[in-house]
């Protein structure tokens, strides 16, 4: 026996939904749905049959009926029910990002991204709160998750949540985003995204991975004094360094990073212990090496509290505004998220 959910009891129009058993059917307002979608406007009110037929329904004081076979029932639900000011089951935080996926694929059919703006930033909002910035990531966040996620923000336009989403996927992907060995699966060659969006937040990984191989390599390219003479202390620091470095699976010859995500390397990123290895001497060489040694690591410190700070993303990291423009928003500065450099 079917469901029925009446949406408006004095709707013109039955929606059936069969793809899952048992069926679904709402009641609800052509008037309304039309208004909230110009694809169901053109079918209920342009120059097709179903125009026609509801159009002799009504005259009949008759509900026409109107299969979507093709559509997911919980999507549409969720749908009708936004557009009809009524109350929406809240999504399980387990189960959003699925959801909201299938969504967007509604969303992109019908047209209908407006009704979706304040909800979806609701939605979005909610999982983030559960996935905070900064270094505390759990371990458990799932790629596949981020990567639904940033689909429908995509579609319904949200570009503070699409930000957010971007940087973590940039935090938590293990290695290149795009590649033989992604995570990000469901954003490759996804059909809802006109432009590669994961080409573009790739280019972002890569950019940091040199940014932090820089910071890497930074002791080895400072003019030690007792690297090569003296009593050696730079010589075993940065010997005992890179051990730690390999120790931890960081490849100095690794530019991407392939076996690491963002914020595992920035979690055991490791400096050379100078002071371990100082002589007692009074006028050795290490003691000015321990000089560039304290400015070196004050200066790797807060590079890496720069990453991890949300204000670096905002200006660092994609913006959804100049990914569908082709740039053109931040030349004219109309992007709705203030950013640096694209």
């Amino acid at each position: 026996m079917a469901k029925e959910i009446v949406l408006d009891p004095d709707g013109d129009v039955r929606i059936v939904l069969t793809q899952r058993e048992p069926h679904t059917v709402a009641v609800i307002s052509s008037k309304i749905l039309s208004l909230a979608s110009p694809v169901f406007n053109i079918l209920l009110n342009g120059p097709f049959k179903e125009a026609a037929d509801l159009k002799e329904k009504r005259s009949s004081s008759e509900l026409y009926e109107l299969n979507l076979p093709e559509d997911d029932p919980e999507a549409v639900i969720i749908l009708l029910r936004l557009v009809h000011f009524k109350a929406i089951e809240s999504i399980p935080l387990d189960h959003m990002p699925l959801s909201l996926e299938r969504l967007a694929f509604l969303c992109d059919k019908y047209e209908c991204t407006e009704p979706f703006k304040f909800c979806g930033t609701v939605w979005l909002r909610d999982w983030l709160e559960k996935y905070p910035e900064g270094l505390l990531f759990p371990a458990t966040l799932a790629i596949d998750d981020v990567c639904r996620l940033l689909v429908f923000a995509y579609v319904a336009d949200l570009p503070n949540e699409f930000m957010a989403l971007s940087w973590r996927l940039v935090m938590f992907h293990k290695g290149p985003i795009v590649g033989q060995h992604t995570q990000a699966v469901p954003l490759i060659d996804h059909p809802l995204l006109k432009q590669d969006v994961a080409q573009q937040i790739d280019a972002k990984r890569a950019e940091n991975c040199a940014a932090f191989h820089n910071s890497v390599m930074a002791p080895m390219n400072v003019p030690w004094l007792t690297l090569d003479a003296g009593c050696f202390c730079a010589a075993k620091a940065i010997g005992v360094y890179i051990a730690k470095l390999r120790a931890g699976g960081i490849m100095l010859d690794d530019l991407e990073f392939s076996n690491h995500t963002f914020h595992s390397l920035l979690e055991q990123h490791v400096s050379p212990s100078f002071r371990e290895h100082s002589c007692s001497r009074m006028n050795c060489k290490c003691k000015s090496d321990l000089v560039h040694v304290s400015a070196a690591d004050y200066s790797t410190m807060s590079m890496i509290d720069t990453w991890c700070s949300s204000e670096f993303w905002k200006e660092t990291l994609i913006c959804l505004d100049c990914i569908k423009t082709g740039g053109v928003s931040k030349a004219q500065e109309k992007c709705r998220v203030r950013h640096g450099k694209s």
